[in-house]
């Protein structure tokens, strides 16, 4: 894979060699995205270990996510994506993104490879904390003691719904010594038969059908919402606080709270119990409390900090107009944490900072800084003649050039013609070798082509990229040509 020439480069040696030290944050400048991603995957494959990896938007953290997982050549990495907090009155409220993150945070806590790629915002969001993460995660298996009603019990708080069958995620369903039950993280859902207190076997079924399908060794249960409470537990912390509070703030936050706890002891769950949030976990916990022993990278990190101070002044906004209007009440815990507590890991955990363009980071102790000379190509839109003009340039040069195109055939097929017009190629089953004035043809692609002149390596990428692990995105215009163009930050 590419990673592999990368990692033979002296830049690569210093940055990897860098963090194994841990003495700060190691500053990477000079890349795109598309570079980033190579210098993470090749990182993350040498150090054995994953990683959180920032980005100061949504967008740019799925191109990331995308870009990482072609390069290692399968999915470690997985979005964390971003969700919205309900603070105030709704009739209903969705749980897919809530299911999208426990499903990462899952892999986090199962799996030390997995790389989790975030927004600065998401990743900075309250959310289940590791501990109560490990609490509500049993795994299940053939012939394990367990009672059918410590397990309902386990669903119920983990945030389960019960009903009659399963139709859908988050449900689950008995019958006499059968229960249903559809794990968030598993496409199908999965029933587990009884023997008295002990498991007889597991499969998954059908939905639709109801039908049993095939057998499975185990499955395991795990959150269905990232706020694990029963409903009589929230209406105790709720008159807690409602106790605690001062004349003035009962005129105000009094009704909404009462309105709540009454709600709650008619066994009624509430779509704005994330207003509750400081009060469920007072500890405060948020994607960053699952780094571990995992690389922390940073994309930009200025627009991350700008990110990250911009949210926090627009949710101080919210909470301020919603505890002016009796719609919260003031607690002593936070929702999302804040720049200042990404910047403290910054020094505590192997960092690596990667900027577009090199700049200065006031305040903060640099443990090595590292520049590569790399530019992104535009896309190659299929047509041979501007293909052959470009792989005359690299190849006059002395570059070994990597054709990305498509399927196995489609590489094959370019093979021939580029041989047909006396260009040396040939093709590859994967990238990995260096060959000096060749152009060497494979299969894949990647969402921009890139080149590292100072190594006389150049990639050329046809369309764009096509990964069975990302996430889709919008396209964008495509030029035919694969001449370089310095990039604006990513």
């Amino acid at each position: 894979m590419i990673e592999a020439l990368i990692s033979s480069w002296e830049e690569y040696k210093k940055v990897s060699a860098a963090l194994r030290r841990g003495r700060g944050p190691v500053l990477l400048t000079g890349g795109a995205l598309v570079h980033k991603a190579q210098f993470l995957a090749a990182l993350c494959r040498e150090l054995g270990r994953g990683a959180l990896v920032l980005a100061q938007d949504e967008q740019s953290a799925l191109r990331l996510c995308e870009e990482i997982n072609l390069f290692l050549g399968e999915p470690l990495a997985a979005h964390y994506p971003e969700r919205e907090l309900t603070l105030g009155e709704v009739e209903g409220v969705s749980r897919e993104y809530e299911q999208l993150r426990l499903a990462v945070l899952s892999r986090l806590a199962a799996d030390p490879r997995t790389i989790a790629v975030a927004s600065a915002g998401a990743a900075v969001q309250p959310t289940i904390p590791p501990g109560t993460l490990k609490k509500s995660t049993v795994p299940l298996a053939p012939g394990q003691e367990i009672r059918q009603g410590e397990l309902v019990g386990t669903l119920l708080w983990a945030g389960y719904a019960r009903s009659s069958q399963v139709e859908g995620p988050c449900q689950f369903a008995v019958r006499g010594g059968i229960l249903d039950f559809w794990p968030p993280h598993l496409p199908q859902p999965a029933r587990v038969e009884f023997w008295g207190d002990e498991i007889d076997t597991i499969a998954a079924f059908s939905p639709e059908s109801q039908r049993r399908e095939e057998n499975l060794e185990g499955v395991t249960v795990t959150p269905a919402r990232e706020l694990l409470y029963t409903t009589e537990e929230l209406a105790g912390l709720l008159q807690e606080h409602l106790d605690s509070l001062t004349k003035k703030q009962r005129e105000t936050a009094g009704p909404m709270l009462e309105r709540d706890i009454a709600r709650l002891e008619e066994c009624r769950d509430l779509s704005c119990a994330d207003r509750y949030i400081p009060l469920i976990y007072p500890q405060g916990s948020s994607l960053l409390d699952y780094l571990g022993d995992r690389l922390l990278a940073v994309s930009e990190g200025a627009a991350v900090k700008e990110s990250l101070l911009h949210s926090q002044f627009l949710e101080d906004e919210d909470i301020k107009a919603l505890l002016e209007q009796g719609g919260l009440s003031r607690m002593a815990g936070r929702f999302s944490k804040g720049y200042g507590d990404l910047a403290a890991l910054y020094q505590r955990a192997p960092t690596l900072l990667l900027d577009s363009f090199p700049r200065s980071y006031p305040g903060l102790a640099l443990g090595e800084m590292v520049n590569i000379q790399a530019n992104s190509l535009s896309v190659w839109g299929g047509q041979l003649d501007p293909l052959l003009e470009d792989l005359r340039h690299y190849l006059g040069e002395g570059y070994c050039v990597y054709i990305f195109n498509g399927t196995r055939r489609g590489a094959l097929a370019l093979t021939t013609d580029l041989e047909k017009h006396d260009i040396p190629a040939r093709f590859v089953p994967e990238p990995g070798e260096y060959a000096a004035g060749k152009a060497l043809v494979c299969q894949g692609g990647f969402s921009s082509g890139f080149e590292y002149p100072g190594h006389r390596l150049a990639a050329i990428t046809y369309g764009r990229a096509s990964s069975p692990w990302g996430a889709k995105r919008r396209s964008g215009p495509k030029r035919a040509r694969g001449r370089p163009s310095r990039t604006s930050p990513t």
